[in-house]
């Protein structure tokens, strides 16, 4: 990518799930609730053509040159044994040595094609491949359009195949043709100048008054021909290319019809990828080129796309005849980060923020966050409750800084944000989560957090709101610190809560019911009454639960490594006001400071293993390589653990 994409971002290497908790009953509710959105999202995914056409998009985009190497499918969990996983095996058409390859796009050297006394069946063979044979059938239509099919001149039926994708036959005028191997493609059309040799004494084909007077003086010497009888020939395949067919004597390298030089080297489908969702999918495609051609997949910072190992068309490498399967460990793979829309997001287009899901997609990354636009959806939603565009101008914080004022950091730095600004960025979003969707992800969208502008103070004088502390301050002026937190007690907390939710789904027409909320980011609770943690933390819950009764609250780790405020009983109160099952943890900083050692895997509650790759898209030498290697590995063994096992490739 052409910038660090992360702030401290947290992407999963292993995206863990507790799906057995300390307590059987958590357990089962726990597994239960969990299960239950999965097959919801599952239900509710983009059809399978459409997470085929999104992942071959993405194909298109990071290797143009082989698209028509690869075929895509979605497949149901129980081809992959009951989980989401991806399947590659070599096409049916590669299935074995010496199945139909197409050899190169090469030019037509302009000579008359011989005339054969049999179907007009014309026959060429390229001096650099003297094993291969092109046939071709034609005839001319009412619109005086030369139609031609390729392939082995044994085939008299003349089949077709399905036509790969980026897949076409040039006209005369770019004078090329493919050579292949046994393969019938699409019939396609070539401009014919009917009035060269052409009576309808000599031949049927040109009885249509309209292509006597057809004109296409470009390619009237492009060929010739001769008259067509109605019985089709059929040659046994294991004819030697030097006997006596109908072009045979016509095929010694002074004769021949096609350059030696290839334009390009092509090559038929010798993939077949399969997954339950297009990510699994572009999963599998990353999978195949980084451990079968030595690909490198990266952001710019870290390497970058290195595809100059793949080999060029028609070399590419077989897998095992069996083929192999790999399932996903885990249901979701989280990416991305609070800070991160700030730090490396903040100034991006559609067409970066393509890229970067192309990325994302190609790392079997199905959890992304997708917090763009967030600011135009609050203006909407506090309008109900009467915050003009003026007040809210003070609570926003300007593009660089919006994680910051969206976490109660800082109010106002940076702005002041324009309506183009809130409109384009949520025209923006709405682009981000229709290509998140239709590749199959599940993209995790922002909820209330009590987080309020100072006006809601006039505006609702009785409502219990707080003042925070400075978190932020530039040379002792306060100006920009300080934010306001609605209380979790008072009933306008679930009221603003529920209008977010509500405002988001009539704006984007879904959700995939899992929202990311972080009150307590880098700020301390004004008390540390357990009590009123978890007041809050099921206000925080319910006012998600009242927009959209599906919903999970997807919760940041940060604060219980960060703050020394979270002891054990501030933690098990915040963790626990909320139904288990309908809040997960990112232990985000797992790999240096683990928070499922010291608080018992969460006191029960699900979470996900994560790990920083660095701070502010910063790149250091540094890592805790031990860490990241077995970090995983002792959760899932370490007594009571709740992590998901791994599951090993395997052949099909």
């Amino acid at each position: 990518m052409d910038s660090s994409p992360l702030a401290a971002v947290s992407l999963v290497l292993l995206a863990s799930f507790l799906f057995f908790f300390s307590s059987a009953q958590s357990s089962t509710i726990g597994v239960s609730y969990i299960s239950e959105l999965l097959e919801i999202q599952d239900r509710e995914r983009a059809l399978p053509h459409v997470q085929v056409a999104a992942a071959r998009g993405v194909l298109q985009r990071l290797l143009p040159s082989h698209t028509s190497s690869f075929e895509f499918r979605i497949v149901s969990k129980e081809q992959c044994g009951g989980e989401s996983c991806f399947i590659i095996k070599n096409h049916p058409s590669f299935t074995r040595r010496g199945a139909p390859q197409i050899l190169g796009l090469y030019h037509l050297v302009p000579k008359a094609v011989p005339p054969s006394s049999l179907n007009d069946l014309l026959s060429c063979l390229s001096p650099n491949f003297p094993s291969v044979a092109i046939s071709v059938k034609s005839s001319i239509d009412v619109n005086g359009l030369w139609h031609c099919r390729l392939g082995h001149i044994s085939d008299s039926r003349m089949k077709l195949i399905d036509d790969p994708v980026g897949y076409k036959l040039m006209d005369l005028s770019s004078k090329v043709v493919f050579l292949s191997r046994d393969v019938v493609f699409h019939e396609t059309h070539f401009p014919f100048k009917s009035s060269s040799h052409s009576s309808k004494e000599h031949s049927p084909l040109f009885s249509t008054p309209d292509l006597q007077n057809s004109s296409y003086p470009n390619h009237s010497s492009d060929f010739q021909y001769s008259p067509q009888s109605e019985d089709n020939t059929s040659i046994s395949p294991n004819t030697p290319s030097t006997s006596n067919s109908p072009a045979s004597k016509d095929l010694s390298p002074e004769n021949s019809y096609v350059s030696s030089d290839p334009v390009f080297d092509y090559l038929t489908l010798n993939a077949r990828i399969s997954g339950v969702i297009g990510v699994e999918v572009l999963a599998g495609l990353h999978w195949y080129l980084k451990y079968w051609c030595g690909s490198h997949i990266s952001w710019d910072k870290t390497g970058g796309v290195q595809l100059n190992s793949t080999p060029k068309l028609g070399s590419l490498p077989r897998l095992q005849d069996d083929g192999i399967l790999v399932q996903r460990p885990v249901p979701w793979n989280y990416y991305s980060n609070a800070v991160t829309s700030s730090y490396s997001f903040a100034w991006w287009d559609w067409k970066r923020w393509e890229k970067e899901i192309d990325w994302m997609a190609l790392q079997g990354i199905n959890l992304p966050l997708a917090f763009t636009g967030q600011e135009a959806i609050w203006q909407k939603a506090f309008q109900k409750f009467n915050i003009s565009k003026e007040d809210l101008d003070d609570f926003f914080g300007g593009p660089a800084f919006l994680a910051w004022s969206r976490m109660a950091n800082l109010h106002r730095w940076g702005g002041l944000l324009s309506q183009s600004w809130f409109d384009q960025q949520l025209i923006l979003q709405k682009k981000i989560l229709a290509r998140m969707y239709e590749l199959g992800m599940t993209p995790v969208l922002p909820a209330f957090s009590g987080n309020v502008p100072a006006a809601l103070r006039n505006i609702f004088p009785s409502a219990k709101i707080t003042r925070l502390g400075n978190w932020f301050s530039v040379r002792s002026d306060a100006r920009w610190c300080c934010t306001y937190l609605l209380d979790a007690t008072d009933p306008l907390f679930i009221e603003i809560g529920r209008a977010f939710i509500e405002q988001q789904l009539i704006e984007y027409g879904r959700t995939s019911h899992i929202y990311n909320c972080d009150t307590f980011d880098e700020n301390t609770p004004p008390v540390d009454d357990p009590e009123y943690i978890s007041s809050l933390g099921g206000s925080i819950f319910e006012g998600m639960q009242s927009g959209d009764s599906n919903a999970v609250w997807l919760m940041q780790g940060w604060l219980f490594s960060y703050d020394p405020f979270w002891r054990p009983p501030q933690t098990k109160a915040l963790l626990h006001s909320v139904p288990i099952g309908r809040l997960v943890v990112l232990d985000l900083f797992a790999e240096v400071k683990p928070i499922w050692i010291t608080s018992e895997q969460f006191y029960g509650v699900p979470y996900i293993w994560c790990m920083l790759h660095n701070f502010a898209g910063n790149l250091e030498m540094y890592g805790y390589l031990d860490s990241v290697a077995s970090g995983p590995v002792e959760a899932r063994t370490s007594e009571n653990s709740t992590m998901v096992k791994f599951i090993p490739s395997k052949l099909v």
